[in-house]
């Protein structure tokens, strides 16, 4: 006599608590250790978990629910094991250049299992450019830092960044951002009093920034003047 869905179902629950339950045995194992990706993308790893028994026997047909825990999203392959006890997913991550967590939910009152990829930077995307804070003895020099972001707000380091004075000289003038997405140079104005422009290029990324200031003599490490009033390093965007 041909078994109802209804009984094949409530039998399958049933095994499913035994093993899952007083034994802990059985294993729901993620398909890869190891995850990885660029944020805002999908994860370049098998993205999936396998729910073998007590006995290392692979447990098809059962329910696995996909969650994401730190932004991005997921989407379920299937809603039930397949023949080899595997649940996958795609998962695209979030925003955020950091370790980003994926759970799998096992029907049955399983234990959730949490899958973690660590999401990477993305291309750089736009350059800052601004007086550091690091003092320097002449006060002609000025130090300025170069910040490399991505299109999420992000940290790039490694970027090339390329600094071009229009007066005076900067160096180094090429130079990786480092681990902060940062790169410092000195720039040494040049003797003439008038206004002095630093532009801050970065590889890959159609975007510059600028820094003007007006020299004078003496320069003062805190800023310049002009038309009688103090006047501090403007920025303006290109």
């Amino acid at each position: 006599m041909p078994i109802s869905r209804t009984r094949a179902s409530s039998a399958r629950s049933a095994a499913l608590k035994t093993a899952f339950g007083p034994s802990r045995e059985t294993r729901v194992a993620a398909l890869r250790d190891t995850i990885s990706g660029v944020v805002g993308q999908e994860a370049a790893d098998v993205v999936g978990i396998k729910i073998t028994d007590s006995t290392g026997r692979a447990l098809p047909d059962v329910r696995v629910a996909w969650t994401v825990l730190d932004g991005g999203t997921v989407v379920t392959l299937a809603e039930r094991t397949d023949s080899l006890g595997e649940s996958r997913a795609r998962w695209t991550l979030g925003r955020k250049a950091t370790a980003q967590r994926l759970r799998a939910r096992v029907a049955d009152g399983v234990a959730s299992l949490t899958l973690t990829a660590q999401a990477r930077h993305a291309a750089p995307a736009t350059i800052a450019l601004e007086r550091a804070k690091t003092k320097l003895d002449d006060a002609r020099n000025l130090a300025v830092v170069a910040v490399v972001k991505d299109s999420f707000g992000n940290m790039v380091p490694r970027a090339a960044v390329r600094l071009t004075s229009r007066a005076g000289t900067i160096a180094p003038g090429a130079i990786e951002s480092d681990s902060t997405g940062r790169a410092l140079a000195v720039w040494t104005l040049g003797p003439k009093t008038v206004d002095q422009l630093l532009i801050a290029s970065v590889r890959g990324a159609n975007a510059t920034d600028t820094l003007l200031v007006k020299a004078s003599v003496p320069l003062s490490a805190a800023g310049t003047k002009q038309a009688g009033r103090p006047r501090r390093p403007e920025r303006s965007k290109h």
